[in-house]
């Protein structure tokens, strides 16, 4: 074990330096750390706050969390280089402490730079979205039937009054927002950029009486919609589409929907998404959005850089600002209108998942996935999680208005 021997040599001296610079500077909560030597070291810091346990199992992962930073912990993460009873609590422990982070870890290592080269041959031209939506959503129906609530909803839910627990319920509420958030009205022709499994036409049919056209690009989502509508009766009422977004003809339609679709539109094609919201719409028409947001403060540096979910979830993809949206959206000749913020919700959403994820994993496992990817999953839903209790991202309705 040449190499563990090695490992250790550089690895350890560099744990220690960088461990002892974190007592009397970190500002919340506990962290203990066991060694793969088996020593145990522990700090506290100045204020009360999350108390965090982490195990390295294997030298070779500080070098990688120090050259990787937030990327890096993830990845060592996914590979089972390091440990922890409580991966909510270590992350909470770890955005409660940013601002000692930010001054002594490095954010963006080599892992970073492969990362981003990665990210710019996923752009999302047609062929490319594509691509990168079978990644995550070709994944399989069975998957995410796993998991999700019964209307196979994979957006924040809204949690409020007497949905403050019954994640479908919150759902349903969630859904009635984005009805209201487009003033839609018997009869209307309505577009839905990104249907999902179908539960937002199957909501707005059924409840407001609209006329739907729902689009997807992925065949798995196209195949088990098109089921869903027969089995409900309300095929009549929905024409379903294997399309892009950017195909969809112009001026047809009085209300356009989009849930949580716009993260997987990338930088490189926000004007266009806004557009062709614009071209679609008669006049008058009104557009209802539901998207992930980054803070305007950081919306720039956050660009420069390739992050767990850009890299591993969905490639391709980029958040938006509200800033930066309402730019495009103007762009596009129509007027910006937010009407609802829900990351307290989110938190609570991806909090559920998990928790159905973890309960399902014997059943999710046999469909013929492995455990690095049970840990990457883990990742993105706890961090995710954590992200929007510490408002490092957002959620909002926007309502986008087309002149008459």
């Amino acid at each position: 074990m040449i190499g563990d021997a090695i490992s250790q040599a550089f690895a350890r001296p560099a744990f220690i330096r960088l461990f002892s610079s974190m007592e009397g500077s970190v500002e919340y909560g506990t962290l203990s750390v066991t060694l793969p030597d088996g020593s145990v070291h522990s700090v506290c810091g100045k204020n009360p706050g999350p108390d965090a346990v982490l195990e390295l199992k294997t030298w070779s992962a500080i070098p990688r969390i120090a050259g990787g930073g937030e990327l890096g912990v993830s990845e060592v993460y996914m590979d089972g280089l390091i440990d922890t009873p409580d991966l909510k609590s270590l992350l909470d422990w770890a955005l409660s402490n940013t601002e000692w982070f930010a001054a002594n870890m490095r954010s963006y290592g080599w892992s970073g730079v492969l990362s981003r080269l990665h990210h710019l041959f996923r752009r999302n031209s047609k062929s490319g979205s594509r691509r990168n939506i079978a990644d995550h959503y070709d994944l399989g129906n069975a998957f995410y039937s796993e998991w999700l609530d019964p209307s196979m909803t994979y957006s924040s839910a809204v949690f409020e009054g007497r949905n403050s627990a019954d994640l479908f319920a919150a759902q349903q509420e969630k859904y009635k927002r984005i009805a209201e958030t487009a003033n839609m009205k018997p009869g209307d022709q309505v577009l839905e950029i990104g249907c999902g499994w179908g539960g937002f036409a199957e909501y707005a049919v059924k409840n407001v009486g609209v006329n739907m056209t729902c689009i997807t690009i992925s065949k798995e989502q196209q195949d088990f919609a098109a089921a869903r509508f027969q089995r409900e009766g309300i095929s009549d009422k929905i024409e379903l589409r294997l399309q892009d977004y950017r195909d969809t003809e112009p001026g047809r339609y009085d209300r356009v929907a989009s849930i949580e679709m716009i993260e997987a539109v990338g930088e490189h094609y926000w004007d266009t998404y806004f557009g062709q919201i614009a071209k679609v719409l008669k006049p008058g028409g009104a557009a209802a959005i539901q998207a992930i947001t980054i803070p305007d403060e950081v919306f720039e540096d956050y660009l420069t850089k390739i992050d767990f979910i850009s890299r591993y979830i969905f490639p391709g993809g980029r958040l938006l600002s509200l800033g930066k949206m309402q730019e495009c959206t103007e762009r596009a000749g129509m007027a910006y209108e937010p009407t609802g913020e829900y990351a307290s919700s989110y938190a609570k959403t991806l909090l559920q998942w998990n928790d159905k994820f973890q309960s399902a994993w014997s059943k999710i496992k046999g469909i013929g996935f492995d455990d690095r990817f049970k840990r990457m999953w883990e990742y993105y839903l706890i961090s995710c999680s954590v992200g929007f209790d510490f408002a490092q991202i957002g959620v909002s309705q926007i309502r986008l208005q087309k002149p008459a």
